[in-house]
């Protein structure tokens, strides 16, 4: 986890700068913490202040908060209603933290990392 902060933080990673102030990423991140949802910056620092021992863990949180908001719906697709590659690449490698971590991808998830087309199987026919 801390290697993954750092990556992050020293690279520079422009996700958490374009998404880390979304408002969705506030929430997400003051449910994550236990707080109420539209609790501001302060009192999440203080929050965090209060726990010396957890602050790697929300400093992930905050992270992590951001790249959920950087994925959109249709990272997976590869034709020409797909998201930008960047945001494609970007996902691939937070799936792979992710991965790193014990996550299982999802078979569409694996086509993110493995920058593959997603393969849907077959739908059974209905009789």
């Amino acid at each position: 986890m801390t290697e993954i902060i750092a990556t992050v933080l020293v690279s520079g990673a422009d996700v958490v700068n374009r998404r880390g102030s979304h408002p969705a990423t506030r929430t997400r991140l003051c449910t994550w913490m236990g707080l109420p949802q539209h609790t501001d910056e302060k009192a999440r620092a203080a929050a965090v202040a209060k726990t010396p021992a957890k602050a790697t863990l929300w400093t992930f949180a905050a992270i992590v908060a951001a790249y959920e908001q950087h994925v959109v719906r249709t990272v997976w697709r590869t034709d020409g209603a797909h998201a930008q590659a960047s945001v494609r690449t970007e996902t691939a490698g937070y799936l792979k933290w992710l991965t790193g971590l014990g996550y299982e991808p999802t078979p569409i998830e694996r086509a993110v990392i493995d920058g593959k087309p997603y393969k849907a199987p077959e739908a059974k026919k209905l009789s």
